[in-house]
């Protein structure tokens, strides 16, 4: 029986050789380019330029986004609007003031009185638009099931109507 891969040192340059072949040789322009800047000393955001990344080398790093300063929520059509919200014992805002909240507390409420009226979770999951585990979390209590504490005013953008 004839074996697929080729006969190699070891393991780790059948790998090497696997991956290399997955990728299309340079072209002699970039072979050039590249061997220029190598002898220069060329750093890696400019072989990053040319779209060559050898390993070894370390990969770029991702950029830390900042948070938007007024001027730019100014400048995107935003105005400043004081709500006031439902917060809970520790003073976080819940329910669907909540900042990461996906759907109304009105939505929440009809998917309730759905399942008392006894229609299954698929059901409701169709009738409303909203995933069966976020249903289910609404039923047994996992999700939104804190009690209002009080009320605070938050500061939010909104659009300009």
């Amino acid at each position: 029986m004839a074996s697929a891969r080729p006969k190699l040192g070891s393991a780790p340059c059948y790998l090497q050789w696997q991956q290399m072949s997955l990728f299309e040789p340079p072209s002699e322009q970039e072979l050039s380019r590249l061997e220029a800047l190598q002898g220069k000393g060329a750093s890696t955001r400019q072989l990053k330029k040319l779209g060559v990344w050898l390993p070894g080398s370390s990969r770029p790093q991702k950029k830390h986004k900042r948070a938007p300063t007024v001027r730019d929520c100014l400048a995107r059509g935003l105005t400043r609007i004081h709500v006031k919200v439902a917060v809970n014992d520790a003073g976080h805002a819940i329910g669907e003031d909540h900042v990461g909240a996906k759907y109304l507390d009105s939505d929440v409420e009809s998917a309730l009185e759905l399942r008392s009226q006894g229609y299954t979770l698929r059901q409701i999951s169709q009738m409303l638009d909203m995933p069966i585990r976020t249903i289910r979390g609404y039923l047994d209590g996992s999700r939104r099931n804190q009690s209002i504490a009080g009320w605070r005013t938050f500061q939010r953008w909104q659009k300009r109507s």
